[in-house]
């Protein structure tokens, strides 16, 4: 297979004949699951329901002892898209640490320190998980800090006029929050 600069992830997934055939279990990412049969009486099998955890759906990958479902597709790449705002929210948290670290170097200020580096520590932290399914509640948790940070700058601007640091992160963080609005909570 050439790779065409797909993801190691994609390229090392099971195929769906692979998670439906009987050494699935073995196999990284599928796992057998038995459920009760409906049927009652002489006739009763357990089906085993083989469970691909690295592709989407697919179809008819039931394996009771003669395969009863259809192929179904490979189930594509189980939704490991990046969100849109996830760059940006790495260089956000990265501008946010340089500058807790340069206020605490030029004026002592232990207050910027730790409030720079705990926000951007949240933020790398949304950033990284912003993909796939749980891209929902990562970019719902920097939204929520930008917002805040944004509107407590605000004030701090309003109060002492001053572009830097209050100005610059008051409209970096607010534009951030706009940014994750305009690509989808």
């Amino acid at each position: 297979m050439a790779s065409i600069g797909l993801p190691h992830a994609f390229l090392n997934r099971p195929s769906a004949k692979q998670c439906r055939s009987r050494s699935a279990p073995s196999l990284p990412g599928c796992i057998r699951v038995t459920r009760p049969s409906l049927s009652f009486g002489p006739h009763q099998r357990d089906q085993h329901v083989v469970v691909c955890a690295t592709g989407g759906g697919g179809g008819g990958a039931v394996t009771p002892p003669t395969p009863t479902g259809g192929s179904g597709g490979d189930g594509g790449s189980g939704g490991n898209a990046k969100h849109p705002m996830q760059l940006w929210t790495f260089l956000f948290a990265g501008m946010l640490a340089v500058g807790g670290t340069i206020a605490y170097v030029k004026k002592g200020s232990a207050k910027s320190l730790g409030a720079g580096l705990s926000a951007s520590l949240v933020l790398a932290l949304c950033a990284r998980s912003m993909a796939g399914a749980s891209a929902v509640g990562a970019v719902r948790v920097a939204f929520g800090l930008t917002l805040v940070l944004g509107i407590v700058m605000v004030n701090r601007y309003t109060r002492s006029k001053k572009i830097m640091p209050a100005g610059l992160v008051a409209g970096s963080s607010l534009l951030m929050a706009a940014g994750y609005l305009m690509c989808g909570l």
